[in-house]
């Protein structure tokens, strides 16, 4: 896929599903654009050195928010980066807590609400 065209995916994913007040920012020229399988859900993030920092929530629809989010971590992961999502909104920062909280259990990614 060429740049031109993630873009246009990445807008026809914006438009169809909205986002959160920071999902503007999931545009600006310099990002990266991470898209699920399916092409339902995008992540956009940056390279600051071995760490995926995030621009805002991941984008699509809220059911496929969490699984996407173990799909962008895998792939960071992968390439050797840390993932961090970063200016998540508080009800998905709430979801992934949750996800972490249980005993023992590892929380894939840095989450900065």
């Amino acid at each position: 896929m060429t740049v031109i065209e993630r873009q246009d995916s990445l807008c026809d994913v914006l438009r169809r599903y909205g986002g959160s007040p920071l999902s503007y920012m999931s545009t600006w020229r310099g990002n990266r654009h991470w898209f699920s399988p399916d092409g339902t859900v995008v992540v956009a993030y940056r390279l600051a050195g071995s760490v995926a920092l995030t621009v805002g929530d991941p984008i699509g629809p809220a059911a496929d928010l969490s699984g996407a989010v173990d799909g962008f971590a895998r792939y960071c992961r992968r390439n050797g980066w840390t993932p961090c999502l970063y200016g998540v909104g508080a009800g998905f920062s709430r979801t992934l807590a949750t996800r972490c909280a249980p005993p023992g259990r590892t929380c894939p990614m840095a989450v900065v609400a």
